[in-house]
C-alpha cells in the first residue's frame, strides 16, 4: 500500500458532497495528524467512505442509516479550511 505515517502535514480532501460535506467545496485541505488508516475493505455495510484524500486514502465515512460519522483529519486545526 506504501502509506506512512502523516503528523502534522495537510492533504486535500474529496468528498461526495453527502452528510456532513454537504453544501462544502468540492476540494478543500485538512490537517493530519494520524498514524493508522482506515481500510475500506474491513467496513461493515451500513458503512459508506464519504471523502478521501489525493492518496486515495479514506478521510471520513458516515452510516447510512443513523447520524454516524467519522474523519480522519483534525477538523478544529488551523491548517484545516
Amino acid at each position: 500500500h506504501g502509506y506512512h505515517p502523516v503528523h502534522g502535514h495537510t492533504t486535500q480532501l474529496r468528498h461526495t458532497n453527502e452528510g456532513i460535506f454537504q453544501g462544502l467545496p468540492q476540494n478543500f485541505n485538512v490537517m493530519r495528524y494520524h498514524s493508522l488508516i482506515a481500510d475500506g475493505a474491513t467496513f461493515p455495510n451500513c458503512l459508506k467512505i464519504t471523502a478521501k484524500n489525493d492518496e486515495a486514502i479514506i478521510m471520513a465515512f458516515e452510516h447510512i442509516r443513523f447520524p454516524v460519522f467519522g474523519v480522519q483529519y483534525h477538523p478544529e486545526s488551523i491548517l484545516s479550511e
